[in-house]
């Protein structure tokens, strides 16, 4: 994974998203630890714990 992969991977969701002003964080963090792990053959028992609060 490289920068620009990373930045690709924020492309996406916001091409994805349907309101721009709220992006889901919590479903870029996940592909982007998937990535890293698949590129850098981390094991894979590895847990991502992700505590992010909505803000309005």
């Amino acid at each position: 994974m490289t920068r620009v992969g990373a930045m690709a991977l924020v492309h996406e969701q916001t091409y994805l998203s349907k309101d721009l002003a709220n992006i889901d964080v919590r479903t870029y963090l996940d592909q982007l630890v998937r990535d890293l792990t698949h590129v850098y053959s981390i094991d894979t028992r590895l847990q991502l714990d992700v505590d992010i609060r909505t803000h309005t």
